[in-house]
């Protein structure tokens, strides 16, 4: 039998009026205001044999309406990202690719096949106190974390503090620790779930619940990056940093080569696995330029000066993906995209040099 997929709009669910109204009241939604559409530009060079190809591209986008639902007696499957109850599959802005994902992935299936047999059910964790979640990459992944859980963690801070409220998570790096301690929730809040479907009595879901926050930076970006910035010290450091990413992704061979060159453009080149979260916002948030290849490692650049900030992101061509280049049209900073041999994965640093001196000048 195929599944019967639903929308938080179909379930009947009361409407509220405050974040702390959903957290205590079941079966309920808050629904913030639609946002206007973010406009934006930035520069692209795409490098060729011949050299590159200088041109201006436009950004775009309208955020997703933020949402927030407090839904009883549901399953929560991890990896899919999929919320179930009953024998319905919930759905809003919870599944970043709802048609195409779902039928592609067996492990969806295989989730759901086992929560629907009533023996192997009663096995699954439970969970009986109001507990908020988020989408399975956002728990381990650095920039799917600043732009989907903690915008959560600032706006139910005062609940998670008091113990009201808990949140759950798969996994626990200890970037995420260092994250808890800068922006002071307890990490008494936390609630470390198993990898498998797990039953909540009382279950937040909101929009952040998959990476569409991660694709459209919404409102509560600029919330939960405000509260950052405001935590962490002004300390004169490096205008210019260039972040290696070494070991993290296979994506550059001659990263050594570029690193060398930026260095010789008056870069401090570090290696950020080095510093703690703290020491990471705090060198960002003094930076006029930033640069990198791309990844996670951007996902701290709104902490830099609007209308002031430079962002030079190294960008493989085998990678389409533009969520840096909205997040920095939403925070009025200036981007350089620097498109290279993504196959290859090389630069040649020739080019780069020629590029690199036209950004700065």
């Amino acid at each position: 039998m195929a599944p019967i997929f639903k929308s938080f709009s179909d379930l009947g669910l009361t409407e509220v009026d405050s974040l702390e109204a959903v957290a205590r009241t079941p079966n309920s939604i808050l629904r913030e205001a639609p946002e206007q559409t973010i406009s934006g530009e930035l520069t692209v060079f795409e490098i060729d044999a011949d050299g590159f190809i200088e041109k201006i591209v436009g950004v775009g986008y309208v955020p997703p309406r933020r949402f927030y639902a407090n839904v009883s007696d549901i399953f929560y499957h991890p990896f899919c990202n999929i919320v179930t109850r009953d024998d319905e599959i919930v759905f809003e802005d919870t599944i970043a690719e709802m048609g195409r994902s779902f039928e592609a992935w067996p492990l969806n299936h295989l989730q759901l096949a086992r929560v629907g047999n009533p023996q192997s059910r009663e096995t699954l964790p439970k969970y009986w106190e109001p507990m908020i979640l988020g989408g399975h990459s956002s728990f381990g992944i650095f920039g799917h974390f600043l732009l989907d859980m903690l915008p959560l963690l600032v706006r139910y801070r005062p609940m998670l503090n008091s113990g009201e409220l808990k949140i759950g998570f798969f996994q626990v790096k200890d970037w995420i620790r260092d994250f808890f301690a800068v922006i002071d929730v307890d990490f008494d809040c936390v609630q470390t779930l198993a990898a498998q479907p797990t039953w909540f009595a009382h279950a937040v879901v909101s929009h952040h619940h998959s990476a569409k926050t991660t694709q459209y930076p919404c409102a509560n970006a600029e919330i939960a990056y405000a509260f950052l910035r405001d935590r962490v010290e002004d300390v004169n450091l490096f205008r210019r940093v260039f972040f290696l990413r070494g070991d993290a992704v296979k994506r550059l061979k001659n990263e050594a080569e570029v690193a060398a060159l930026f260095a010789s453009r008056g870069f401090v080149v570090l290696d950020p696995q080095k510093f703690s979260v703290e020491k990471q916002a705090e060198i960002m948030k003094h930076a006029e330029v930033f640069a990198s290849v791309f990844g996670s490692g951007f996902s701290l650049s709104p902490l830099m000066k609007p209308g002031v900030g430079k962002v030079i992101e190294l960008a493989p061509s085998t990678i389409i993906d533009y969520w840096l280049r909205r997040l920095l049209s939403r925070f009025d900073l200036e981007h350089y995209s620097i498109v290279y041999d993504g196959e290859a994965q090389t630069i040649d640093v020739g080019v780069l040099a020629k590029i690199l001196d036209r950004i700065l000048s």
